[in-house]
């Protein structure tokens, strides 16, 4: 049996890098569905964010970018900061700076991988997947806002009459149902600091949406009538 080294396990993750970015969302965004109680259920949801983590920053990061290892600090730092929930910490003003600290670096990931696509010159897998998982962060992203919210106001939403706790894949779920305007009604904000992030997050991912298919199609044509060119000669 064939075995990689250490050369070919690093080329290896970096060619799937998007591949296993897309792996690691699917993981934080499914685990809390179904893996709900328990210390199992709580490692392996912050064991998943945690590589979401390393991912993120992985997939954002230039070949020869200097100054890497603040990176890696970043990552170590929000790994650190995650993990302090389950082991006890609860302070309530701890809680909206880690959960501002996500947001802040979740924002610069995608920032990160949008340079990817605007510097793309064709349409290939690469930008196929950065696009799909710079919608699931946006998505992350408010959805750990409503939770910021949540927790300053306990009564910035109404929840179903069978959510006594609202947890996180609570407000994921409010997240992209806002994000696709697709509106169920069973979750909603109750205030107007909540309502306005609902708008801002409805307004965000159909522009998202637009804007990305605008530039996909821009970049296919462009691709396509150049190859058209060079073929006639």
């Amino acid at each position: 049996m064939k075995t990689l080294n250490r050369g070919q396990l690093s080329q290896w993750f970096k060619n799937y890098r998007f591949h296993l970015l897309l792996l690691a969302t699917l993981m934080v965004l499914i685990i809390p569905a179904f893996f709900r109680e328990g210390f199992i259920s709580e490692v392996m949801f912050f064991s998943s964010f945690s590589y979401l983590l390393i991912q993120s920053m992985l997939a954002a990061s230039e070949k020869r970018k200097k100054h890497n290892w603040r990176r890696i600090l970043v990552v170590f730092l929000m790994i650190v900061i995650v993990w302090l929930e389950p082991a006890g910490v609860q302070i309530n003003y701890f809680k909206y700076l880690r959960l501002l600290l996500l947001v802040s670096f979740f924002v610069f990931i995608i920032i990160s991988l949008s340079r990817i696509i605007r510097r793309s010159k064709t349409v290939n897998i690469k930008v196929i997947l950065v696009a799909i998982n710079i919608y699931l962060l946006i998505g992350i992203s408010f959805g750990n806002l409503s939770l910021l919210l949540n927790s300053f106001y306990p009564n910035a939403y109404t929840f179903p009459t069978n959510i006594q706790a609202p947890a996180f894949v609570d407000f994921m779920y409010f997240s992209f149902v806002t994000m696709s305007t697709m509106g169920y009604g069973d979750f909603l904000p109750a205030i107007r600091q909540s309502q306005v992030l609902a708008y801002l997050t409805a307004i965000t991912g159909q522009l998202y949406v637009a804007i990305i298919m605008a530039i996909i199609v821009g970049k296919y044509l462009v691709h396509s009538d150049k190859r058209s060119s060079d073929e006639q000669f």
